[in-house]
């Protein structure tokens, strides 16, 4: 629930500050920042726990959030949202779900976390064991499966903050969000649709990048989305829906990525996967058309 109320204030916050022109970029160096906190917790983490033990590392995070509250009570604007007879909260939100963009925009990130957040991450192991056929060997020291999917998972948090601004950016100047959203979707599935085939291990990494690409720029456009269309609804409304809706794709790819796995094969899981993606382009390319008419 914390993490949830964390993400909302976060797309919050950013709407507040932000406008047409600047919002994906924006959002973009949000979701950066927040891989690159992720990425310093998990190395500091795991190191301090070696050193000392887990109480400790949990008390010491645990107050380094404590202490964060007067950053947020003093740099956080207070602001609330404009309203008039006419556009009451409860008008919004009714009106809200009457709106056809923001369904697409909510099942769009129900699909973009299912498959990233969810499906992707909990099988990314059991994909590099599936396609390493020898032991990796670096300096002398054999490498295995967890450390190659923990770099590979660092890496992407590495590039993060420089990458996602470049992407929203992108999708507010040059390209647009409809634009952004049909190049990653279908680009990421065709790296998923590869990434079972018989291939040298390296390019499987590369298309692991590839994926890892896209992901980033489907996480920044798609939250730019919803933010777009939030500010002509009700940001809170939507935002907390759409907020919903990517915790629960999260949750749902690895219960579904496990039980296909069980059920049939690896192979199988990423074929549907990489089709329900292309298939997600192929829809907001016929929306992106429809609306330039």
């Amino acid at each position: 629930m914390a993490w949830s109320f964390l993400r909302l204030g976060g797309f919050l916050t950013v709407m507040e500050v932000a406008d047409d022109q600047s919002r994906g970029r924006l959002m973009g160096k949000y979701n950066g920042l927040w891989g690159l906190g992720g990425l310093t917790g998990m190395l500091a983490g795991g190191l301090l726990a070696d050193v000392t033990n887990l109480k400790v590392v949990a008390t010491l995070f645990g107050l380094l959030s404590i202490l964060s509250l007067p950053i947020a009570f003093k740099y956080i604007p207070k602001t609330k949202e404009m309203e008039t007879p006419s556009t009451s909260p409860h008008t919004k939100e009714s009106n809200m779900w009457k709106n056809r963009q923001a369904w697409s925009v909510l099942s769009t990130g129900f699909i973009m976390a299912m498959v990233i957040f969810g499906i992707f991450l909990s099988t990314l192991s059991r994909l590099i064991d599936f396609q390493l056929d020898q032991e990796w060997t670096f300096l002398g020291f054999a490498i295995g499966v967890g450390t190659i999917a923990g770099l590979i998972q660092a890496v992407k948090w590495a590039w993060d903050p420089f990458l996602a601004p470049i992407a929203g950016r992108l999708s507010d100047e040059q390209f647009g969000r409809v634009k952004m959203l049909v190049f990653a979707f279908v680009g990421s599935g065709m790296a998923f649709y590869f990434l079972t085939k018989d291939l040298y291990f390296i390019w499987i990494i590369g298309l692991i990048l590839v994926f890892q690409l896209m992901s980033t720029i489907l996480v920044t456009v798609t939250d730019s989305l919803a933010s777009d269309v939030a500010t002509t609804t009700s940001k809170v409304g939507l935002m907390t829906a759409y907020t919903v809706a990517v915790d629960l794709g999260a949750a749902v790819g690895p219960l579904i990525g496990y039980v296909v796995l069980d059920l049939i094969s690896l192979e199988v899981l990423y074929q549907l996967t990489s089709v329900i993606l292309i298939l997600i382009g192929f829809y907001w390319m016929v929306k992106g058309r429809k609306a330039s008419r």
